[in-house]
């Protein structure tokens, strides 16, 4: 996607339009990562700190057929180091599509709800809700949203976001980082 097009462009526009001004979104995530690819870059990722931090991974490990153990382990390591440098978390989840082990899918899908309620993070369930399976809202491989679609998941994301920022309690330039 062209620059200032995807889902981090939205959601600023999204804040700002919930009259949010105080803040900035550093994105450190990269097209393809998985959990374990994502938890060796952990330090360098909170170099510049944060107060909001959305934890949207596990996609690329569900589509790897990653063990949904392993999944979770790389997870909860990521959100208690985020809640460890004193960043609040939202966890984004994702769910698993039909996979031949009929074990799979269960697995996959129960570890957000499970990780978020152990944690005591935040929760947005699923996020691709509402865009997965749209073509409108998906780019043509079908399994990351476009412009519109991510438009529309930060739309849905931006109240949570918001809630988690005033959360803080800071009324500096703090920074939420996806």
């Amino acid at each position: 996607m062209e620059p200032g097009t995807g889902y981090a462009s939205a959601l600023r526009r999204h804040l700002y339009l919930r009259g949010r001004n105080d803040f900035q979104i550093l994105k450190t995530s990269r097209a393809g990562d998985e959990t374990s690819v994502a938890l060796d870059r952990i330090p360098l990722a909170f170099s510049r700190g944060a107060d909001v931090v959305i934890v949207e991974l596990g996609g690329n490990d569900m589509l790897s057929n990653v063990d949904p153990g392993v999944v979770y382990r790389n997870l909860r390591t990521i959100v208690r180091y985020s809640k460890g440098v004193g960043a609040r978390v939202i966890l984004a989840g994702m769910v698993s599509l039909p996979k031949r082990d009929p074990t799979y899918k269960p697995r996959f899908d129960a570890i957000y709800p499970t990780l978020a309620a152990q944690e005591k993070v935040a929760l947005y369930p699923f996020f691709l809700e509402g865009a997965f399976g749209n073509p409108r809202l998906m780019e043509s491989d079908g399994e990351h949203p476009n412009e519109a679609g991510s438009d529309y998941i930060a739309a849905r994301m931006a109240p949570l976001v918001d809630r988690e920022l005033s959360a803080t309690g800071r009324h500096h330039y703090g920074r939420a980082r996806h």
